[in-house]
């Protein structure tokens, strides 16, 4: 059984996207929410999200931010003590991607 994603079909100049074309990337590989949160929190480019340590990080400060909240309320489980933990998956994906990108 596969722990991590196939990135095989990676476009050649994925280290150079930025803007509408990195979004584009992110959203068909990890989707939207993925992509939407990478836009909130102003990674824009390939480049970027190599660099940022843990794009997910932003959900363990207390922000109070309305399209943020949204964004947690996707990407994560809510628990019956009113906290959420992170889909596995959004936390795999993420980390399969970028490990795919330094390669």
């Amino acid at each position: 059984m596969s722990t991590s994603f196939s990135f095989d079909y990676l476009p050649a100049d994925v280290l150079s996207l930025s803007g509408y074309d990195f979004f584009l990337l992110i959203k068909t590989v990890l989707g939207e929410p993925e992509a939407n949160l990478l836009n909130k929190i102003s990674i824009k480019s390939t480049t970027s999200l190599i660099q940022t340590e843990d794009p997910l990080d932003i959900f363990n400060y207390d922000i109070d931010d309305e399209e943020l909240e949204k964004l947690k309320e996707e990407l994560s489980f809510k628990l019956k003590n009113k906290k959420f933990v992170l889909k596995p998956g959004v936390i795999l994906g993420f980390r399969s991607l970028k490990d795919a990108l330094k390669k």
